[in-house]
Order: structure tokens, then C-alpha cells, then sequence
């Protein structure tokens, strides 16, 4: 058990290198660039990624009381002009309009920086007796935290793809070293 903790640990760290890397490279046109009607922007899906990060961040992991969101505390919603119920549930992106960028290259990546070194510094202290222990990281119900991790490396990876197939159909290389 102690190695797939360890192994979600690095999953999530890596992630988050990744994204960082294949957005920051990203001109403010291409991450605001729609590929089509019903597909949202890179820019949309780097900040998904950052508002899920927050999300970790927040509900400390095998840690006891819970922190708060970068995105809730600095009122970033309404500093970029949305308000908090057109971004779905938990103000993540679910089911919101796809034809919306949320801000600009630098305060998008200050935030998803931020947000993503806050989840790394919050995982790195997980134990394997923490994946057992019960977590409402999601709104889907009760979970642990083990499972929680396993959600989140997974939707991750999803949106990383995604940032990297739209690098691709931007003409870049889709993907980054880090």
C-alpha cells in the first residue's frame, strides 16, 4: 500500500509539471483559440486542471481540517468577471458554456502555479494509512482518500491530454519535458 501512495504522490507531482509546461509556452491567442463550437480552449482546460488542484489543496488529504481555495479566498471569479454559478458545480467548469476563456496567460498560470504547488505540498505529506481514511474530495458522495487520488490523476490526465492534443492541432509539439 505504502508504494501506490507514493506512486499517486508522483502521478499527481508529475502532472502538474506537465501542464505547467505545456501551457506556459502557450501564446495568450492559442490558450484563448476555440477549436471548434462545442470544444473549450486550452486556456479553459488549464484552468480546470488549477481549479481541481485547488480543490486537493484545500481538502488536505490524511491531514485534519480543511484549508481553503486559492480560487474562493481571492474571490478570482468574480476578479475575472464570472460569476461562481456559471461554472458548474464546485466552480470547476462542469457543464458551463464552452466558449468562455477565463483570463488572461499571466493570471491564469499565477494561479494554476500556485494552486498546483499548494496540491503537491499537501499530497507530499500523505501516508499510506491515509488512503483508507474517508475524504469529500468530490460531490459524488463519500470516498476515501485513496480513491479521491485515483479520481484525480485520472481527470487530470484527461485534461493534460487535451492541452496536449490542442498544442498538437495548434501546429506545436503536443508534448512537453520536464
Amino acid at each position: 500500500m505504502a508504494d501506490l501512495g507514493k506512486a499517486l504522490v508522483q502521478q499527481v507531482t508529475t502532472l502538474h509539471k506537465l501542464a505547467l509546461a505545456v501551457t506556459s509556452e502557450l501564446t495568450e491567442e492559442q490558450l484563448s483559440w476555440f477549436p471548434g463550437p462545442d470544444a473549450p480552449c486550452p486556456g479553459w482546460h488549464f484552468w480546470h486542471l488549477a481549479r481541481w488542484a485547488d480543490i486537493l489543496q484545500a481538502g488536505r488529504p490524511g491531514r485534519e481540517g480543511r484549508g481553503e481555495q486559492i480560487w474562493l479566498a481571492e474571490n478570482l471569479a468574480a476578479k475575472w468577471g464570472h460569476s461562481p454559478e456559471s461554472l458548474g458545480p464546485l466552480a470547476a467548469g462542469q457543464g458551463m458554456e464552452t466558449d468562455v476563456c477565463l483570463a488572461g496567460k499571466e493570471a491564469l498560470l499565477d494561479y494554476g502555479r500556485r494552486a498546483m504547488a499548494a496540491a503537491d505540498e499537501a499530497v507530499a505529506h500523505l501516508e499510506a494509512s491515509h488512503l483508507g481514511l474517508p475524504s469529500q474530495l468530490r460531490a459524488a458522495g463519500p470516498s476515501t482518500v485513496g480513491e479521491d487520488l485515483v479520481f484525480y490523476v485520472g481527470h487530470s490526465s484527461r485534461h493534460l491530454g487535451m492541452l496536449e492534443a490542442l498544442r498538437g492541432a495548434l501546429g506545436l509539439k503536443g508534448t512537453a519535458t520536464i
